[in-house]
């Protein structure tokens, strides 16, 4: 999968598929200004509330693309990246410009409404092979949705105004979830951009045929996550306020030290020693083996936000799990069936 399909498949792992203001089904509702209540859903099968660039904000964030570094959430909106018919100086700073002949998925577009300064962002999702072009956005009518680029798109109601791509420079894979998903989303993520999924026949309310989503990010932190994380605050505080590290760059250290530990299998049972490398100005961890080390350096660590660090830790874990768990099945089914003579 490419770097920049990345943003299509975090936006649709964030948001999945919503439905519009007139439908009976409110998951992923379209309310303007409104970014997400993503720790506080409503149903455990979509996100709520979201805007258009609400969507494009956790697109990036979640892909790897750390523009919460420059915006926090009720910062952000559509003109901090396109206004009129200019670039702000982040997106020439951040992003390619794109020529719409030169469109792949993952693109990111920007819609200008004719006589209004009214916007609308998306994201490319595919090309049929007739040439129709599509994306997923947060639109009034439908929510989170892939969308056709058609002439209510551009021409009749809007005008795409400009097509940009993320730099390579601005791609930090440390922070990109889309390199660990839950078991069942690539097929789920299929439906969604190949637009398989069904209609219901409501005339005026558009409502979608959902197949048990899984939520891309944990809702909560994984007991095992939060035990290594005290575990690493009880060893690491005092030292931390010897030094006079702020809090807020603590937390993030310590969340960024977690993740890196269940990254290299160090978990409760068997981490040993615990420290701070003041020379190299590094958090170091070692486990019981002595074969597990992990080494965080500590200025980078503390740009990380810290709860969704802690998050991504428990995806993370819930994943290994369930591959774990799967792998105990087929042995399972192996063990029976060369017991039964096949």
């Amino acid at each position: 999968m490419s770097r920049e399909e990345r943003v299509l498949k975090a936006a649709i792992g964030t948001f999945d598929l919503g439905t519009g203001k007139d439908s009976i089904n409110k998951d992923g509702l379209y309310k303007y200004g409104q970014f997400n209540n993503m720790q506080l859903p409503k149903r455990e099968n979509a996100k709520i509330e979201v805007d258009s660039s609400g969507l494009i904000y956790y697109a990036l964030k979640n892909s790897g693309h750390p523009i919460d570094q420059d915006f926090e959430p009720d910062q952000f909106s559509t003109s901090a990246l396109f206004k009129g018919d200019k670039l702000s100086q982040y997106t020439v700073a951040n992003f390619d410009k794109i020529d719409r002949n030169d469109l792949q998925v993952g693109d990111i577009i920007f819609l200008q409404k004719n006589k209004s300064t009214e916007q609308h962002v998306g994201i490319v999702a595919n090309n049929d092979p007739l040439g129709k072009l599509y994306f997923y956005g947060s639109q009034t009518s439908t929510g989170p949705a892939v969308t056709e680029l058609n002439s209510y798109w551009d021409g009749v109601k809007y005008t795409v105004e400009a097509c940009v791509r993320p730099k390579e420079s601005f791609y930090h894979p440390e922070h990109d979830l889309t390199l660990n998903t839950p078991a069942g989303f690539e097929q789920r993520y299929t439906q969604i951009k190949n637009l398989e999924l069904t209609t219901t026949n409501q005339p005026g309310k558009p409502d979608y045929q959902l197949f048990n989503p899984t939520p891309f990010l944990s809702r909560q932190i994984h007991p095992e996550v939060q035990s290594v994380h005290s575990l690493l605050t009880d060893k690491l505080s005092n030292q931390f306020d010897e030094l006079g590290v702020s809090s807020k760059h603590a937390d993030a250290i310590l969340a960024q030290t977690t993740h890196s530990c269940f990254e290299k299998g160090l978990n409760i049972r068997n981490i040993a020693h615990v420290g701070i490398n003041i020379e190299q100005n590094t958090v170091y961890v070692v486990g019981k083996d002595s074969t597990r080390f992990v080494s965080v350096d500590a200025i980078s660590a503390s740009r990380v936000n810290p709860k969704d660090t802690l998050l991504a830790t428990s995806q993370l874990v819930e994943n290994e799990q369930m591959d774990a768990q799967n792998r105990q099945v087929e042995k399972n089914i192996q063990q029976e069936g060369h017991g039964r003579g096949f």
